[in-house]
Formats: C-alpha cells, sequence, structure tokens
C-alpha cells in the first residue's frame, strides 16, 4: 500500500512540472502564491468499496469466504486550517464529509434448492478528519495524509426460503471507524484558487456476528479506495 502510495505521488510531481524548470523560483519571492489559514471546498470522485464476506458455523468454524465490491461516484465538501514552515513544509488539518451511494447485492447457493444466502449492503455517508503534511514546490503542494473515518453501513443478510424461517434473516445498521491514509497534489491557480487530485483508503474493522439461523453467522470487512478531484479556496 505504501509502495503504490508513493508511486502515485511521484506521478503526480512529474505530471505537474511537466513544463516546469526545475530550478523554478523559490517560495520566499513568491509567498502571495499560497496563503496560510482557513479553506474550504468541494469534491468530486470514483469510490470502490471491496471486503471479504465470511460464513460461520457457530461463530468458530470458517465455512466460506467471499470477495465481493462495488464502485460508485461520490461527492463532498472539507474544510480545514493550513500552514507552511520554513518555506517549503506543509502542515494542514483537515475535516471532511462525502456522499457515495454504493450498493453491494450478492447471492451465493450454498445448497442448491435448499440454502440460497442473500446479502444487500449499503454504504452512503462518510466523515472524519485527516492531517496532512507535505510540502511546496512552485505552485504545488504535495502531501500525504492520515486520520479516522466514520462510515455508516446498512446491511441485510438473509437465506431465500426465509419466509419459512423468520430466524433466517438479520439487519444491521452500523457506524464503522476506519483508519485512512492517503496523499495528493494541489495547484494554486493564485493565492486564494487551487485545484487538486487525491487518493484515500479507508481499512474498516470487521462488522461481527451477523447471525441467522441456518449457517450461524457472517462478518464483513470493508475497505473504501476513493480518488478526487478537489477544488479548493483559501480565505
Amino acid at each position: 500500500m505504501i509502495s503504490k502510495l508513493f508511486v502515485f505521488i511521484l506521478t503526480l510531481f512529474i505530471a505537474a512540472n511537466a513544463n516546469v524548470s526545475i530550478s523554478c523560483e523559490p517560495r520566499l519571492n513568491k509567498v502571495s502564491t499560497i496563503n496560510d489559514g482557513f479553506y474550504g471546498g468541494l469534491g468530486l470522485g470514483y469510490s470502490t468499496l471491496v471486503g471479504q464476506l465470511n460464513r460461520t458455523l457457530n461463530f468458530q468454524i470458517s465455512d466460506r469466504v467471499i470477495s465481493i465490491g462495488e464502485k460508485g461516484l461520490a461527492t463532498g465538501i472539507f474544510a480545514g486550517y493550513q500552514k507552511i514552515f520554513d518555506r517549503n513544509l506543509y502542515i494542514a488539518v483537515e475535516g471532511f464529509y462525502q456522499y457515495a451511494n454504493i450498493v453491494i447485492e450478492k447471492e451465493e447457493n450454498s445448497l442448491p434448492g435448499y440454502i440460497n444466502y442473500f446479502m444487500y449492503m449499503k454504504n452512503n455517508h462518510k466523515g472524519g478528519i485527516a492531517a496532512k503534511i507535505g510540502f511546496v514546490h512552485c505552485n504545488n503542494v504535495f502531501y500525504l495524509k492520515s486520520g479516522i473515518a466514520l462510515s455508516r453501513f446498512a446491511l441485510t443478510f438473509r437465506n431465500q426460503n426465509y419466509l419459512l424461517n423468520p430466524k433466517d434473516i438479520a439487519s444491521i445498521h452500523r457506524v464503522q471507524k476506519g483508519i485512512l491514509i492517503g496523499g495528493g497534489i494541489d495547484y494554486f491557480i493564485n493565492k486564494n484558487f487551487g485545484i487538486g487530485i487525491e487518493y484515500e483508503v479507508i481499512n474498516y474493522p470487521a462488522i461481527m456476528n451477523i447471525k441467522i439461523d441456518t449457517a450461524g453467522g457472517f462478518s464483513f470487512k470493508p475497505t473504501a479506495h476513493t480518488f478526487n478531484l478537489r477544488f479548493k479556496y483559501t480565505l
């Protein structure tokens, strides 16, 4: 994961500076280009939610593990405070909210004609806070980020024959806390307006002990990946 993030940041750096001389004007002479202070903006991106669905017998023996996932558009808002130290060191703290209407539906035939499992999962709201650290080069800020994210999950597991056995259906609505890491680049058009691109991944703990009668129970461990195009305004 760290190696992929490094390659991503390096690629952004090369692309952003393809037409910029390496000996670009020092930031000391371009103080008005990037402002310290509060900022906010809008994000538009593409989000992928993937995970492992693990069916257990009596919550002890793993019976079957399958990988599932889905993609969708993501929109959001963000706000934070940024400061640049010693000409080039960039530090920021940022809060965010994102909406992505991602729905996963999965059917599995364990014993055809007898046990047909169906999973429905919806994940749409998430928010959190992250710290950023990076460096300034010309009009660009390259950064890494890490923080905490909260996301709402709605899950339903059932045996397709659950009408014959009411215990064969279970629904859970839960807010999960995940660890966020990511990175990106902001390009400042002037001292107030900037655009950027960002990648982040959020690892959530497993949603455990979703019990239905036939199989014993289920657990699901989700991970979210998001690419964002950011439009930023600094006060």
